[in-house]
C-alpha cells in the first residue's frame, strides 16, 4: 500500500536562539492511499520554526516536490488534465496556538492552527494555486471524568493562471481522523463512470465527542457525531442533509457512533464504530480494482452503489 523513506535534519536552537529551530527534510513516497490512483512523490523542504510563547508558535517553509500518478481510474478525458507528472514549488506558513493540557490525550484547553501556502512559477512550480487549511479544537471537563471535545476543520484550494490542480494536490478525506462515515479518503466528489473519488477544492468537517470511563482505569468509551464533506469548490459548501441524486456529492454527510479507547504509555489505541445516517449513493464500476487496471471501464460496466452505512476504524491516538 505504501513505501516511504524520509530523512530529517533538525537544529533545535538555530543560530544559538532558543526560540528558533530549523528543519531540513527529504522524502520519497510511493502509495495507494486513494483508490483512484497511485502517486509517487519526491520532495525536499526547509522549515524555520519560531516560538513566541509557550502556547504560540509559527512555521515558515519552502517546499519543492515532483508528483506523478499512475493506474488512474477516472474518465479518459480527465486523465491528461489531472495525472501528468508535475513539479510543485510553494512557500507556506503556519500559525499554531496550543493551550491543551496534553497534546496526545487532551482533557481541557483549546487548539487553533491556520496554514497558508502558495504554489507559484516564481518558485519553479508548473502549477499555480493557493491553499488554506484551518483547525479549531476545544476540550471541556463535564464533571470529574467526562470530557466534551469538539473539532472544526475548514480548507480551500484555489488555482490561478491557466493551470489546474493535479489529483495528488486536491483534498482527499474521510476515515479515522477526519470523517468516520467514510472509508479512508472516500469522501467528496467522484468520477461519474468509475465511481472513484477525484478529490475536491474545499472541505468542512465538524466532530463532537463525549469521552468517559468505560471499564476499569485503562478502557474508556466515546460517543461521537461527525458532520461534513469534501466539496467540489468553495461555493459548493452546503449544510444540506439530503443527497439530490447519485451525481450529487456536495452535501453534508452525518455519522454517529461509539468507540473505545485503551490507554497505553504512548497514547490511546482507538476502535470506532460509525453509522452513516445519509451516506452517499453513486454509480460505480462493478468489477475488481485489478480488472479495472487491465480493462478500462465502459459505461455498460456501471452499477448503482452506496457507501456502507456501517464503518469500522482502528487507529492510534484520539481522533483530534
Amino acid at each position: 500500500m505504501q513505501k516511504r523513506a524520509i530523512v530529517n535534519y533538525l537544529a533545535p536552537q538555530f543560530q544559538d536562539r532558543e526560540n528558533l529551530n530549523l528543519t531540513l527534510t527529504a522524502l520519497y513516497d510511493d502509495s495507494r492511499n486513494v483508490n483512484t490512483f497511485t502517486s509517487r512523490r519526491l520532495e525536499g523542504a526547509v522549515q524555520l520554526g519560531q516560538r513566541f510563547s509557550r502556547a504560540f508558535s509559527a512555521q515558515y517553509r519552502l517546499v519543492f516536490r515532483r508528483v506523478s500518478t499512475s493506474d488512474v481510474k477516472i474518465l479518459e478525458g480527465l486523465i491528461p488534465l489531472f495525472s501528468q507528472a508535475v513539479r510543485v514549488g510553494f512557500a507556506g506558513s503556519s500559525l499554531i496556538y496550543d493551550h491543551r493540557d496534553d497534546p496526545i490525550n487532551a482533557t481541557r484547553g483549546y487548539y487553533a492552527s491556520v496554514d497558508v501556502s502558495l504554489a507559484t512559477k516564481g518558485l519553479a512550480s508548473q502549477t499555480e494555486f493557493g491553499r488554506l487549511l484551518g483547525r479549531n479544537s476545544s476540550y471541556y471537563r463535564v464533571g470529574r471524568d467526562v470530557v466534551l471535545s469538539r473539532n472544526t476543520t475548514f480548507g480551500y484550494i484555489g488555482n490561478y493562471g491557466n493551470t489546474d490542480i493535479p489529483l495528488p494536490e486536491r483534498f482527499f478525506a474521510g476515515g479515522a481522523t477526519s470523517h468516520r462515515a467514510f472509508p479512508e479518503n472516500q469522501a467528496g466528489p467522484r468520477d461519474l463512470v468509475t465511481g472513484f473519488p477525484i478529490g475536491g477544492r474545499a472541505l468542512l468537517f465538524n466532530q463532537t465527542e463525549i469521552r468517559f470511563p468505560f471499564i476499569g482505569n485503562n478502557l474508556g468509551g466515546v460517543i461521537f457525531h461527525d458532520a461534513g464533506n469534501v466539496y467540489s469548490g468553495l461555493r459548493d459548501i452546503s449544510f444540506r442533509f439530503k443527497q439530490r441524486n447519485d451525481q450529487d456529492f456536495d452535501y453534508m454527510v452525518h455519522a454517529v457512533g461509539f468507540g473505545v479507547r485503551y490507554r497505553t504509555p504512548i497514547g490511546p489505541v482507538r476502535l470506532d464504530f460509525a453509522y452513516g445516517i445519509n451516506s452517499p449513493a453513486f454509480v460505480g464500476y462493478k468489477g475488481s480494482i485489478t480488472d479495472l487496471i487491465n480493462n478500462p471501464p465502459k459505461p455498460g460496466d456501471q452499477a448503482p452503489q452506496r457507501i456502507s452505512h456501517f464503518q469500522f476504524h482502528f487507529s492510534l491516538g484520539q481522533a483530534f
